[in-house]
């Protein structure tokens, strides 16, 4: 079956509400953001994400008013107004991931999958990326790995890499790295860092950062769940 047409999305516009350069100083989180492309912030108690966990394993996801609760916990919606300076947001919403621990049945699923998540046609900051982290996610457990600081070299790397096809991707805010892009950026010395976090972290990232999702390793010790949103 052909693939269908890519569906453009082009009313999404860049921002300046964080200095990118470097050379503004904010003394919180968002220096991490602008240095490395990611940042972990401490939204949501320990106490009160268990209690989210027991909602999802007994209840349902994604649209339901638990997922509505962790998008609207003021840590998490507050996060997002430090970064844009404003209470007026536009939120989209995306999952609720929840992994399992030591399957045997999952062979060949949850292969690497570096990309980005904005068109390299329209650089700039014009999206943050938000994920709800609900347990102990340490380095063997599922969750995000991101190429620290690369969203720093986005623009470079499209520019080089611009003479040759683009990989097919289902919309025009989605890029898919391939194996020659994997050797730029190993190239330019960026390297893969797997996020950790504890209970009712939100991990947040720009869209244009360089990030594939991981599988728990063997001896992850959760049965994770991670709903995310994306203002």
């Amino acid at each position: 079956m052909p693939r269908p047409p890519m569906q453009y999305v082009r009313n999404v516009q860049s921002v300046d509400c964080l200095d990118f350069s470097g050379e503004t100083q904010y003394n919180d989180w968002r220096d991490d953001l602008v240095r490395d492309g990611y940042a972990v912030v401490p939204a949501i108690s320990a106490d009160k994400a268990a209690y989210y966990v027991e909602l999802i394993q007994h209840y349902g996801v994604c649209h339901e008013d638990t997922v509505w609760q962790v998008r609207q916990e003021p840590g998490v919606v507050g996060a997002f107004e430090k970064v844009y300076g404003t209470e007026d947001l536009i939120v989209s919403f995306d999952a609720v991931n929840i992994s399992f621990a030591n399957r045997k049945d999952l062979s060949g699923v949850g292969q690497p999958w570096p990309h980005q998540d904005q068109d390299p046609d329209r650089p700039g900051f014009r999206c943050l990326q938000g994920l709800v982290n609900l347990l102990p996610n340490g380095p063997d457990d599922g969750g995000l790995i991101i190429a620290k600081g690369a969203h720093l070299l986005s623009e470079k790397y499209h520019k080089e890499l611009t003479p040759h096809e683009r990989p097919w991707t289902w919309t025009n805010e989605m890029y898919n790295v391939t194996d020659e892009g994997m050797k730029w950026l190993e190239d330019h010395n960026c390297e893969w860092v797997k996020v950790e976090a504890n209970p009712g972290d939100l991990i947040i990232c720009k869209s244009h950062r360089f990030m594939t999702p991981c599988d728990i390793a063997n001896n992850g010790s959760y049965n994770r769940g991670q709903p995310s949103t994306t203002l």
